[in-house]
């Protein structure tokens, strides 16, 4: 993940991802049914969160093309030996912890405040919970690739200050998530400030991703009683 103060896609593709990472704020808003029940739960969450996510990943792609930008190198470059697989992964699990102390200290400042989205949306029996898995994985390299590497990089392109375009993706980050109750969304843009300090201090999304992803498959576990 190159930090460079040059634009890494064009304006326009940029205010076209902001248009689709608002499209499932402003669904939640105005089809509050989304959540209502359980019921067929993959096809009516899962499915579609999976499709979109891809959809936002295939989008970034095309944009940083345009501009000669390539994944990997968004992401982070590649790894040259064995010990720096390891040492991303310990990364990960270190993002993971620091991740959990950060939305717990909010979530206690702020209270508890859950909607009931929470508890409709995480999985119950197996089946479900190996769609949650792959939709885990999904979000750990989709949203740290939309937020933390293309919207952080390209707001630093626009010519914000690093700490500036870290605290813009997190509150749009944050927004995404307002469904899951007031105090849960605030606890996510921090999560997201954490998130984007770390991909810029370690000029890479592989910590990130793995942590995010931990963090996604521990919430199954972790459900609200």
């Amino acid at each position: 993940m190159q930090q460079t103060n040059r634009r890494i896609a064009p304006v326009w593709h940029t205010v076209g991802l902001l248009f689709l990472v608002c499209l499932p704020i402003v669904r939640d808003v105005y089809r509050p049914q989304t959540f209502a029940s359980h019921a067929h739960i993959i096809l009516r969450v899962y499915a579609p969160i999976l499709i979109f996510e891809w959809a936002l990943a295939a989008y970034v792609y095309w944009g940083i093309r345009r501009n000669g930008m390539r994944l990997r190198e968004l992401v982070g470059g590649r790894w040259s030996r064995a010990a720096d697989v390891f040492r991303d992964l310990g990364l990960g699990v270190a993002f993971l912890f620091a991740g959990l102390v950060c939305l717990s200290l909010v979530i206690h400042v702020l209270g508890q405040e859950q909607s009931k989205a929470i508890s409709v949306i995480l999985p119950r029996g197996a089946a479900e919970m190996a769609v949650w898995i792959v939709i885990s994985l999904t979000a750990g390299f989709v949203e740290e690739l939309v937020y933390r590497g293309y919207l952080q990089q390209q707001f630093a392109g626009f010519g914000m200050p690093l700490w500036s375009a870290i605290l813009a993706q997190a509150l749009i980050f944050g927004a995404g998530h307002a469904y899951e109750g007031r105090s849960h969304a605030i606890a996510i843009t921090a999560f997201g400030a954490v998130a984007g300090a770390m991909a810029a201090w370690r000029r890479s999304l592989r910590p990130n991703m793995f942590g995010h992803a931990l963090m996604d498959i521990l919430a199954a576990f972790l459900r609200p009683a």
